[in-house]
């Protein structure tokens, strides 16, 4: 049989908007993220379909079985909701009838303000909160809401819409640190509040939702498998939002009609201040950035290279290039107290880690280490430095690269770090183990929690076949044990470390919202 004909049709076709009369379909707007259990990644549970009623009308759902919970734990809120987030002194609902937001006491669990903020239910719904800000992101809508008070703010359109240019989201970035659906507090000058669309993006106020500036685009092109079936849309260089330093936005933008982007900077009313080329492999698409907002340092690292810069001017400060290696080689860099950056470099051949002036690059010391060690630094999260099992973590001493101390990770075994005094957790099999900042075993418990789904200072969650335990530390006693399809919602740890707030997919239903509290 013949292959199947591909045509490529025309790069640089702009994103548009569908026709006012495509009426949008009231959906739940709980995106869907890949979380890392203890030692393997689980999905999050499907988003819930459409209710099967109008979204003006409360859904009719069936009574829930009571939660029974156990001596130093409180259920201070259990309601029905299509979302949820949080800001330090509450929790937001969106209503069953999608129509309202309410707002409840995370101590004692009173409604402290319920308003209307729609007339009729429109698109995606997703809440985020920004500062004293709550967003609403609703399809075409985007509507902002005072969390003290529940006065609407703002409604304006969102920038973003459900059609040619679909998987539209707010995307919420405190200096360079994006914050997923967490509570993010509001600095004016490390803030920066985005509708992300597939192939475009749009700048807006946090604390109102005011679009402004140009909506920036990527090029589209028509892919056709056959001239008989529709065409895919496949956006080569979409923009990019970097994050926000010194009162000035970073992006990365197309540059020209071609698949390469050029760094870019805007002011708020989103005037460009300046665009660089030199640092378009910089900032390419898949290229993790990060830096140090306070010292306006930005920097990117990937297999052949290293780029250093000022994030508010564009500087390149320094750049350094790294031979080939066979086999896929991770990388990654972290800055250390004073002016000082840690370079990390994995082959399949050999670890290796140097210690670099931020300023200029001079290596201060080097290190090379067997391949199937993590070279880790006292206190530093291990999440993102490695996805191997069996490792062995080597500790060193940031200042000379001394080593500390080393441990093996077994198959199915994972470290993480320990909100709860800054040390670590090694979780998976029989064992709760815990270890110092250097990574020395101070304490093990006979427990199996390999199937966590949240660690916090003061209660652990698990989930094993919908069946979900909560632990209270330091003692691990269960203080709630269920059934259910249970996770803990991104926004949790706006509420301190005594609370857990808790999501349960229920299929057609509302979500069942759940806020425990360790109460001693």
């Amino acid at each position: 049989m013949p292959p199947r004909l591909l045509l490529v049709v025309a790069l640089g076709i702009a994103c548009t908007r569908p026709p006012e009369s495509a009426a949008p379909v009231p959906v739940v707007g709980r995106k869907e993220h890949v979380r890392e259990d203890i030692s393997q990644l689980q999905g999050v549970p499907d988003r819930a379909p459409p209710p099967a009623t109008s979204p003006a009308e409360a859904p009719k759902t069936p009574p829930l079985a009571p939660l029974e919970v156990k001596p130093g734990g409180k259920v201070v809120l259990e309601l029905r909701g299509w979302e949820v987030t949080a800001l330090p002194d509450r929790v937001v609902v969106l209503d069953p009838d999608f129509l309202h937001l309410s707002a409840h006491d995370p101590v004692g669990g009173a409604e402290l303000w319920r308003t209307k903020v729609q007339e009729q239910a429109r698109g995606m719904h997703t809440l985020y909160s920004v500062g004293e800000r709550v967003l609403l992101h609703a399809g075409p809508d985007l509507i902002a809401v005072d969390g003290k008070t529940g006065a609407i703010v703002g409604r304006h359109p969102a920038g973003g819409f459900n059609g040619g240019d679909h998987e539209c989201h707010l995307d919420i970035i405190q200096g360079l640190e994006a914050g997923l659906r967490a509570h993010t507090p509001l600095a004016p000058a490390t803030t920066v509040c985005a509708t992300t669309c597939e192939c475009s993006l749009m700048l807006f106020r946090c604390d109102t939702g005011e679009s402004f500036g140009e909506r920036m685009k990527g090029s589209i092109t028509h892919l056709y498998h056959s001239l008989d079936e529709p065409h895919d849309n496949v956006c080569w260089t979409p923009p990019r939002l970097i994050g926000r330093a010194k009162g000035r936005t970073l992006l990365a933008l197309e540059q020209g009609d071609g698949r390469e982007y050029v760094a870019s900077a805007v002011d708020d009313a989103g005037k460009t201040l300046w665009r660089r080329p030199e640092l378009g492999d910089a900032v390419s698409r898949f290229r993790p950035i990060d830096g140090d907002p306070a010292s306006d340092t930005c920097w990117s690292i990937d297999q052949p290279d290293m780029y250093v810069w000022t994030c508010s001017t564009g500087q390149i400060k320094w750049r350094a290039r790294y031979p080939e290696e066979d086999g896929y080689v991770r990388t990654d860099a972290r800055k250390l107290d004073g002016d000082r950056i840690l370079v990390r470099r994995r082959s399949p051949r050999a670890t290796r880690v140097e210690l670099k002036t931020l300023a200029g690059g001079k290596r201060l010391w080097q290190r090379e280490l067997p391949a199937d060690r993590v070279a880790i630094t006292p206190g530093e999260d291990p999440a993102g430095l490695t996805w191997d099992s069996p490792i062995v973590y080597a500790w060193i001493d940031p200042v000379s690269g001394a080593p500390l101390h080393e441990l093996a990770i077994a198959k199915d075994h994972a470290l993480l770090r320990d909100p709860r005094g800054g040390g670590y957790l090694r979780i998976g099999g029989a064992d709760h183990t815990e270890l110092a900042r250097d990574g020395q075993i101070t304490r093990t418990v006979p427990k199996d929690i390999s199937k966590s789904i949240h660690l916090g200072e003061r209660l652990i969650a698990t989930l094993d076949e919908r069946r979900l335990t909560v632990l209270r530390r330091p003692g691990l006693e269960p203080v709630l044990e269920s059934s259910g399809n249970f996770y803990p919602d991104e926004a949790t740890g706006a509420l301190g470390p005594a609370a857990l707030l808790l999501v349960e997919h229920r299929g057609n239903e509302p979500l069942r919202i759940v806020l425990l509290r360790a109460t001693d």
